[in-house]
C-alpha cells in the first residue's frame, strides 16, 4: 500500500520501517536521534509516505505532515493477513501480535507516546471494512487538498 500510495500522489520517495538506512548506532538515544533528523531531513527536501519509525509523533509539529492512520480490528487483519501471505491464519495471528506489540513498544519507549492514541493522527481508516483501494482513494484525496496537486497550488495547505 505505502508504494501504491508514494505512486498515487507523485511522491520520488517510499519511505519504510526497513527503507531508511540509517548507519549503526550505540545506543536507544543515538537511534532516536538519527531517526528523527532522517524524518524531518525528508519532510524539508521532498514528499514521502513514511510507514512507522513514530512518524506522527516525530512530525506532529510540521504542518505539511498528513498524519494516517490504516487500522482495523486485529482478527479481521490476520484473515487478510493469512489471505494475502498464503499463510496459516494461526501463523499470521501470532506475526500481526509480535509486530504490533514490537511498534507499540518502540513508539511507548522512545518517545512516551501511544501509536493508536487518535489525537495522533490527522485521518483514521478502517482498512479491514473500507477496501485497500478506498483507503488509498482517501488518503490522496486529502493529501491533494494539504499539499495540492500538479494542476494548482494547495487549496488547505498548513490547515
Amino acid at each position: 500500500m505505502v508504494r501504491a500510495l508514494a505512486a498515487a500522489i507523485g511522491t520520488p520517495v517510499s519511505f519504510g520501517v526497513s527503507g531508511v538506512e540509517s548507519p549503526p548506532v550505540p545506543d536507544e538515544e543515538s537511534y532516536r536521534q538519527a531517526n528523527e533528523k532522517a524524518l524531518w531531513y525528508l519532510v524539508s527536501s521532498t514528499r514521502g509516505v513514511v510507514l512507522g519509525r513514530a512518524g506522527a509523533v516525530i512530525l506532529a509539529s510540521c504542518p505539511d505532515a498528513l498524519q494516517v492512520r490504516v487500522a482495523g480490528p486485529p482478527e479481521f487483519r490476520a484473515v487478510r493477513a493469512a489471505r494475502e501471505q498464503g499463510i496459516a491464519r494461526d501463523a499470521a495471528w501470532a506475526q500481526l501480535r509480535e509486530i504490533d506489540r514490537v511498534r507499540s513498544d518502540y513508539v511507548r519507549r522512545l518517545y512516551g507516546h501511544n501509536p493508536e492514541a487518535p489525537d495522533l493522527y490527522d485521518l483514521i481508516i478502517g482498512s479491514t471494512v473500507v477496501p485497500l483501494d478506498a483507503c488509498l482513494d482517501a488518503i490522496v484525496t486529502v493529501a491533494d487538498d494539504l499539499w495540492g496537486t500538479a494542476d494548482g497550488p494547495a487549496k488547505g495547505a498548513g490547515v
